[in-house]
């Protein structure tokens, strides 16, 4: 959202230099809309209403801010009352570059999954497979469950390589486990080897025993951290974990 905001600074310093009037103007709407996205990610509708009123200024940034935060009633009113949508992140599929994460994408992480279905019922704007990497990432398994029966996106390895990571937190060995049932992604060697850098002997028992992850650095990571646990099991159940 900063980024837009400096993005639309720079086109009023441009316009100001050939037409005064047009930069006065420009200037305008650049401020009214950055008091707007503020005022939606704050969740204050009422001071939403009241600048929208007349402003033309385009304002895709304040779902995402009201959504990001979980404030629904304002989201709504955005849908509403306004027809510049929201904005969409994630990866672009033709480029592979990155892009901010989108108006769906913010709610999915946050784990607001009455934000994501009002989305989902009531707009048209596309995502990417970061809306479920994102729900992943923080552990949102229901999030995540929802994703999966009703988008069609999908997700990448990142989804369960985030959620190893952060095994030790509740709820993530949950998503890690029903993404290896439900989801054939699978997931990249980061996964074991951070879970076993970690001491999350049952993520990696889950990763080495249904993902069929290779395991070769993973007793080294473990060893350095020094998660006996997870060296045992390793060197008992998994013959590559010695490899050199």
């Amino acid at each position: 959202m900063k980024a837009a905001h400096l993005e639309r600074w720079r086109s009023y310093k441009r316009t100001s230099r050939s037409c005064p009037v047009a930069a006065w103007e420009s200037a305008r709407r650049l401020f009214r809309a950055s008091a707007i996205e503020s005022a939606a990610s704050g969740g204050l509708l009422e001071i939403v209403q009241w600048l929208t009123k007349e402003s033309k200024a385009c304002i895709t940034d304040a779902m995402e801010g009201a959504a990001g935060n979980g404030y629904l009633h304002v989201m709504k009113w955005l849908h509403m009352n306004r027809n510049e949508g929201c904005t969409t992140g994630g990866v672009n599929g033709s480029s592979g570059e990155a892009r901010p994460l989108g108006t769906m994408d913010a709610a999915a992480g946050h784990g607001y999954l009455d934000l994501v279905r009002c989305l989902h019922a009531n707009t048209s704007e596309s995502c990417t497979a970061a809306v479920m990497d994102a729900a992943a990432a923080n552990g949102h398994l229901e999030m995540v469950k929802w994703l999966h029966t009703h988008r069609t996106e999908g997700c990448t390895r990142q989804a369960m390589d985030s959620a190893a990571v952060s095994g030790h937190l509740n709820g993530y060995i949950e998503v890690v486990k029903w993404l290896l049932q439900n989801r054939s992604e699978g997931c990249s060697p980061r996964a074991i080897n951070s879970a076993a850098a970690g001491g999350h002997l049952e993520i990696v028992q889950w990763l080495t025993n249904y993902g069929n992850t290779c395991a070769t650095d993973a007793m080294d990571v473990a060893a350095c951290n020094g998660h006996l646990h997870v060296v045992k099991w390793l060197h008992a159940n998994r013959s590559e974990a010695w490899l050199v």
